[in-house]
């Protein structure tokens, strides 16, 4: 972000002078807000006086689900249970590989050392 764009912000928003003069803040300080996270972000909130609308009420919560395409949601579900069932399967496929590997070498006997190829 340049700084001409940050001077229109603050133009825009002439509270945060406000931050300024009290020592709450300094222009550093809102330059790298503004460079951070832009001119639109919620981290502007308690310095524009705007209030969060984020606590919702038990209507809003289930009008949120009401918007949900349940066939899309079963669809996006079994498509997960699938994979889980694939992942399960590769690792039962390694542990029986790795149980074959350890059956064969405990079947397995060294040759005493006092023998000889000959013997």
């Amino acid at each position: 972000m340049s700084l001409n764009n940050f001077k229109s912000f603050v133009k825009e928003h002439p509270s945060l002078v406000n931050y300024v003069r009290n020592n709450e803040m300094t222009w550093q300080a809102f330059y790298e807000l503004f460079d951070l996270y832009g001119p639109t972000n919620h981290v502007w909130d308690k310095y524009l006086g705007i209030t969060s609308t984020t606590s919702g009420t038990l209507k809003d919560f289930f009008s949120l689900f009401r918007n949900i395409d349940m066939n899309e949601l079963q669809k996006g579900i079994g498509s997960i249970q699938k994979g889980i069932g694939y992942v399960q399967d590769f690792l039962k496929e390694r542990s029986s590989d790795n149980s074959n590997v350890e059956k064969e070498k405990s079947t397995y006997e060294p040759r005493p050392l006092y023998k000889y190829f000959d013997d």
